[in-house]
C-alpha cells in the first residue's frame, strides 16, 4: 500500500467499535459448552472423562470441540453440535443462556464459551458417544465456591530447533538468517505458567478446563 493513501479516515475505519483478538484469524478456533444442570434445589456443572483412545484420553473436559466451516456458520454453533454428539442429546433439550468469556489458549488456540442449561432429570438419558467421550459426572457449583484449586507452575520453553522422528536437525526459525542475536540459537523461556488443578472426589481437573470453571464459578457466586 502507498503510504500517501493512509489518511487519518482509514485510520478511524481501522479501530473497531467493539475490540477483538489481535492475530485471531491465525489462531485454531474452538467452543465449549459450559452445561449446568439442576439437580434438587443445586445447579451442577456436568463433566466429560474423554476416551482414552482419543487425544488426551481419560482427562476431564467439557462437550466442545473445533469449529468446522463445513458445519457451523458461527462459535455457538460447534459448541451446540459438538455437545449433541458426544452427550447424545437432542437439540431441544438444550438451552443457551448465553456466550461467555473467551480463553486465549498458550498454545494459539481460541476457545470461545457459552453456558448452556440442560433439560434432563437425569443422566441416564444421555446416550454418550463412545469413541469420544469414556463417562460423565457432575458437581455442584457450590462445591467450587467451597473448595479452591491448588495452584502449580509449568515453564514452556520454545525451541528454533527440533530433531524429527530420523533423528534429524530441522530448523522452524532461521535465526543467523534472519539477523537475530546469538540468545535466540538455543532454547528459551518465558515467564512460569501457572495451572491450577482441582482435585475433586470424582476426578482431576486441570488444565484449560479449570480455568474455566475456576472463572465462571468466581463470576456466579
Amino acid at each position: 500500500m502507498n503510504d500517501s493513501k493512509i489518511n487519518i479516515s482509514n485510520i478511524r475505519k481501522a479501530i473497531p467499535k467493539i475490540p477483538g483478538v489481535i492475530w485471531s484469524k491465525h489462531y485454531r478456533n474452538a467452543s465449549i459448552l459450559i452445561p449446568l444442570v439442576k439437580i434438587g434445589n443445586d445447579f451442577h456443572l456436568l463433566f466429560e472423562i474423554r476416551s482414552e483412545s482419543i487425544k488426551q484420553g481419560s482427562e476431564v473436559c467439557f462437550p466442545g470441540g473445533r469449529y468446522d466451516k463445513l458445519k457451523d456458520k458461527t462459535e455457538r454453533d460447534t459448541a451446540l453440535r459438538e455437545t449433541i454428539e458426544e452427550l447424545g442429546i437432542d437439540e431441544t433439550k438444550i438451552k443457551i443462556l448465553g456466550q461467555y468469556h473467551t480463553l486465549v489458549h498458550h498454545i494459539g488456540m481460541l476457545v470461545y464459551t457459552f453456558v448452556g442449561m440442560l433439560k434432563i432429570n437425569s443422566l441416564d438419558e444421555l446416550s454418550i458417544d463412545k469413541k469420544e467421550v469414556a463417562s460423565v459426572f457432575t458437581l455442584p457449583l457450590s462445591y467450587f465456591k467451597n473448595n479452591h484449586p491448588s495452584e502449580y507452575k509449568l515453564r514452556l520453553e520454545a525451541k528454533p530447533e527440533i530433531i524429527d522422528d530420523n533423528g534429524n536437525i530441522v530448523t522452524l526459525f532461521p535465526v543467523k538468517e534472519l539477523g537475530l542475536p546469538d540468545r535466540y540459537l538455543k532454547p528459551w523461556s518465558s515467564d512460569d505458567h501457572k495451572v491450577i488443578v482441582y482435585k475433586t472426589p470424582k476426578a482431576v481437573i486441570w488444565g484449560m478446563t479449570a480455568k474455566v470453571v475456576y472463572d465462571f464459578v468466581d463470576s456466579v457466586t
